[in-house]
């Protein structure tokens, strides 16, 4: 938290503008955040482009920039596609979509696939196991790694009990590590930005 996330994604987003209307999905406590940050970064953008989902009776077909919640994604998300397209994806917080079989991330996928440019944001991408990193590695690129058995077989230790596969586990973490360093995430850590927060304050 506060190594300029949000504003890394905006600037991204911007210079790929050609590709909006941009979605920009994160957990609903943050959604005035992001219209604070396009405000003060990107001012060019006239407000009146950008909507802010608080029900799913919101009027989104003016919206260049339209953020919304996973909940009102998971909910109308199907109905929004029905209407526009969204060639640029934002999604906040993604570990939100560790699973693939919960409908937020059933909804999220269709996203994807409509968008030319995904984003995805996460202080913590997999809470406790490798399983939760696939779905937002296919997010990026559905090819990397093939089907979600052949990474778990790979990289979760996959074992067939009497009832079905087992993808508890952890497997060629370092291979995986410098996998996703390489070709999918850019990773910034406190002691590369100290210089550039202001006083911690208390």
């Amino acid at each position: 938290m506060g190594l300029g996330k949000t504003i890394q994604a905006l600037g991204i987003m911007h210079y790929y503008r050609g590709d909006w209307p941009l979605l920009i999905v994160c957990p609903s406590s943050v959604r005035y955040d992001w219209l604070e940050a396009i405000q003060t970064w990107l001012p060019t953008i006239p407000t009146h482009h950008v909507e802010v989902m608080t029900s799913g009776k919101d009027d989104i077909e003016d919206a260049r920039v339209l953020i919304t919640s996973y909940d009102l994604m998971s909910r109308y998300g199907k109905q929004w596609l029905a209407q526009k397209s969204f060639g640029a994806v934002i999604m906040d917080e993604s570990h939100f979509l560790k699973s693939f079989k919960s409908a937020r991330t059933k909804v999220a996928i269709l996203f994807f696939k409509q968008a030319k440019r995904v984003l995805l944001l996460s202080g913590t991408p997999a809470l406790s196991r490798p399983a939760e990193l696939y779905t937002q590695i296919a997010a990026i690129n559905p090819k990397a790694f093939g089907s979600f058995h052949d990474f778990g077989l790979r990289y979760c230790a996959a074992v067939k009990t009497n009832w079905a596969w087992d993808y508890s586990g952890s497997s060629n973490m370092v291979e995986l590590h410098l996998l996703l360093e390489k070709r999918f995430m850019i990773r910034r850590l406190k002691s590369n930005v100290i210089s550039e927060l202001p006083p911690k304050i208390r």
